[in-house]
């Protein structure tokens, strides 16, 4: 199914940004610096229309770039996004950028933007601590694909520890909401969300158990979905 004037028609909905890694630890020194990062299965049972298998990926790279990518799968449909940011010094400010695919012909776009981390700011850096709360909002004003009009998109993504005090590090509940406007040539504009929303406890080592809802308004029906399932996450590396 096509979107005017945008890439994202969204035949499968975003999966993950959900299990983004805390971002606020900073490298003590280039050359101690090892890679780290995760990769993070989940599947899902879906109760309504939605995908069923995501694979998430996060690496920690050198200099101070950060990649991140998901891809969705509703067989034999997929939706996928590869972000790339750069982090600049001494601030919660990222460049962003931002590669999207997903089925059918000329279904592909760059973006290009900032991330704001909005929980390591001065002003909210030791309440979010206090909470376990990680906040980010990315803005992408510029844009390149193969649609007429302007796109701007706009993602927020959090993530949030529960019951910290007496699960420890069992629950957790993390979700993005990603607002797309359009402007066209007559210079009409709409707006479009697309949000999900997960929960999930740890069982035993690091498999999880999961719920989730999701909303696409790029769908004319079945746009509400929900599923449970098992995620699977495989960490590697660290930093001194």
């Amino acid at each position: 199914m096509a979107k005017a004037h945008s890439i994202i028609s969204l035949e499968s909905i975003k999966l993950s940004k959900a299990n983004l890694l805390d971002t606020s630890k900073e490298k003590s020194s280039k050359s101690e610096y090892i890679p780290r990062g995760y990769i993070d299965i989940n599947a899902y049972y879906p109760a309504l229309e939605s995908d069923i298998f995501t694979l998430n990926n996060f690496l920690d790279l050198p200099y101070g770039f950060e990649y991140f990518s998901f891809i969705n799968f509703n067989f034999p449909d997929y939706y996928t996004e590869q972000d790339l940011y750069w982090k600049i010094p001494k601030a919660p400010l990222d460049i962003a950028t931002q590669y999207v695919s997903q089925s059918g012909n000329e279904n592909e776009a760059f973006r290009f933007g900032t991330r704001l981390r909005i929980s390591e700011t001065s002003l909210l850096k030791k309440l979010c601590e206090k909470i376990n709360l990680i906040y980010h909002v990315t803005v992408f004003p510029g844009n390149v694909d193969n649609f007429d009009g302007y796109t701007l998109l706009v993602e927020h993504f959090y993530r949030i520890q529960l019951l910290e005090k007496w699960l420890g590090d069992r629950l957790y509940l993390s979700g993005f909401l990603d607002n797309n406007l359009f402007i066209d040539s007559s210079f009409s504009d709409s707006s479009v969300t697309v949000t999900e929303h997960q929960i999930g406890f740890r069982l035993v080592n690091q498999l999880y158990a999961i719920a989730e809802v999701r909303y696409n308004g790029f769908l004319p029906d079945k746009n509400v979905g929900l599923g449970v399932g098992l995620e699977y996450n495989i960490e590697f590396g660290k930093t001194n």
